[in-house]
């Protein structure tokens, strides 16, 4: 929730807040590993580092859309939404910019051109995908 305040009211996403959310994430994975090895601990990892990368290059090319802050935080969410399967990254993907397009749609029709924070609506699509 911080996460997603934050950007809403400065459009930049803390590595303050990002970096001790994703090693307590990531220590709480460790610790939970199921009976049956370390399986979903590297689906994770993979999910992680495979968005990090495709947003990384995405962001790079396109200039402009979304920073460093959104990549590292859709990283995160794909470690996330990782460790349960390669079905819940995608549809908290899927989610994550459905919700973001509809939210700059209406903010839009508001404030012509003004731009929004992707935190809170990446963060919201994630949080469908878990729970559905």
């Amino acid at each position: 929730m911080p996460l997603a305040v934050t950007d809403l009211a400065t459009f930049m996403i803390p590595n303050r807040l990002l970096g001790p959310a994703a090693a307590a994430s990531l220590l709480g994975l460790i610790y939970v590993l199921p009976g049956g090895g370390a399986a979903p601990l590297e689906r994770g990892l993979l999910a992680a580092a495979v968005v990090g990368v495709a947003f990384l290059a995405l962001a790079i090319v396109a200039g402009g859309g979304f920073g460093l802050g959104d990549v590292k935080l859709l990283s995160y969410l794909a470690l996330l939404t990782g460790y349960q399967s390669w079905n819940l990254v995608l549809v908290s993907l899927l989610a994550g910019f459905v919700i973001a397009a509809l939210a700059a749609a209406t903010m839009r029709q508001v404030r012509h051109g003004s731009q929004i924070a992707l935190a809170p609506w990446l963060i919201g699509g994630a949080v469908v995908a878990l729970v559905l």
